[in-house]
């Protein structure tokens, strides 16, 4: 193995035997070993050209998206303020996407920290699939999933203290991770105490079930307990 004066890269590179950036570079030329490699390093390469050639240059264009990389870094939840008031007053302050009014139904992502209209008229939007009949409206979330994460949500819905959760055109949903001075949630807001964060629920309930991949799984089981399944794709 290399010497502990190796760059990282390199050191990593010899540990787990795979041939480094040049020599992959190589397999696609006349200069390349004939043996040896991978099958898949050829295709590698050959797909990192094709991304680049797809890519006009443009700075308004963005990369395709299958040239895209996820950001390297510890996948966490955003951080929520202790007191619950101060949501509510965040909400206050931002603006509808669609219309610049007031968000009427706010709700905050949780992987990104974003706070837009959720099941609100103002921002649905038709979408037509392949295979549909008429056209589908789905709603702001649902909207801001495909932009964020593709196929997975979770959001908390402001005004009405419950989080969502987002599989595709499922969903479900559960008591946000705020109690009052009796320990206790408030979903829907109807106890009027005043809430505070309680970060052991926070991490366990919600962050554990995200890196764990488990909100599919959450979603088929508190749907298979529940007669209503439908309209997830309006939120």
């Amino acid at each position: 193995m290399g010497g502990l004066g190796a760059d990282e890269l390199d050191r990593l590179t010899e540990a787990l035997r795979i041939p480094t950036f040049d020599e992959m570079c190589a397999s696609i030329t006349d200069l390349g070993p004939t043996y040896g490699w991978p099958a898949s390093t050829t295709s590698l390469v050959s797909g990192w050209v094709r991304h680049q050639i797809m890519w006009p240059g443009d700075d308004t264009d963005e990369l395709p998206r299958s040239a895209l990389l996820s950001h390297p870094g510890i996948f966490e939840l955003v951080g929520l303020p202790k007191n619950y008031d101060a949501l509510i007053e965040e909400a206050t302050r931002r603006r509808c996407p669609t219309t610049g009014k007031d968000v009427s139904d706010p709700m905050i992502c949780l992987l990104c920290g974003d706070v837009f209209c959720g099941q609100a008229v103002c921002c649905l939007k038709e979408e037509t699939s392949p295979g549909d009949r008429e056209p589908q409206r789905i709603g702001g979330s649902q909207q801001h999933m495909r932009k964020c994460q593709g196929n997975i949500g979770l959001f908390l819905n402001i005004r009405k203290c419950c989080i969502f959760y987002l599989f595709r055109l499922s969903g479900s949903f559960s008591s946000a991770p705020y109690i009052d001075k009796y320990g206790e949630t408030d979903l829907g807001l109807r106890h009027g105490r005043q809430l505070f964060l309680n970060q052991k629920r926070y991490d366990s309930m919600l962050r554990n079930t995200f890196l764990s991949h488990g909100i599919p799984s959450f979603i088929s089981r508190k749907l298979e307990a529940e007669i209503n399944n439908g309209g997830w794709e309006t939120i």
